[in-house]
């Protein structure tokens, strides 16, 4: 009897000890594979945060672009190069003097709104499209859709480029 129970209990003992053992590596094993998934979702989120931030930089430098477009254009359609110069680059200002920036006083150039606006990533510029209205005698006699591609000068987007579309007559 005695021999019958020091194999029992062996046998007792060794059973616990291989459930243990295996409860204990799976737990490990679960506990590995939890610590790589909480990785990956940090570094995914800190991507999505990363791409969120740029995004949100993008649509930030899309609006100033929009901005310094129409401060361009206000300052267009008061015929004065003075109050131009601060959203053109000092290349294009070099283009330009106060004569030829006023041009033309007929037909004039009327109101203006932006179409669209883009990021070229080829370019890495900035790309708005306004559409401008011409008058002649007060009264509205077509538009031309003109393109200005912006740059990265200083810390803002400043003109660099105009190509001015052809007019469309209403």
């Amino acid at each position: 009897m005695k021999t019958f129970l020091t194999v029992f209990l062996t046998a007792i003992i060794v059973a616990i000890m291989a459930i243990g053992g295996t409860y204990y590596f799976l737990n490990q094993k679960c506990a590995r594979e939890n610590t790589v998934l909480e990785t990956q979702i940090k570094a995914s989120a800190a991507k999505t945060a990363t791409a969120d931030s740029a995004e949100t930089l993008r649509k930030a430098a899309l609006e100033s672009s929009k901005t310094m477009v129409s401060g361009f254009l206000s300052a267009r359609q008061k015929r004065n190069f003075d109050f131009a110069k601060p959203y053109m680059t000092v290349a294009l200002q070099g283009q330009y003097t106060q004569d030829s920036f006023a041009g033309a006083s007929s037909p004039s150039m009327g109101r203006f709104e932006i179409i669209k606006a883009e990021y070229l990533t080829a370019a890495d510029l900035y790309q708005v499209t306004a559409r401008v209205y011409q008058n002649l005698n007060g009264q509205e006699i077509g538009y031309t859709d003109n393109i200005y591609n912006l740059v990265k000068e200083g810390n803002q987007n400043l003109i660099n480029e105009i190509k001015e579309g052809v007019l469309v007559a209403k």
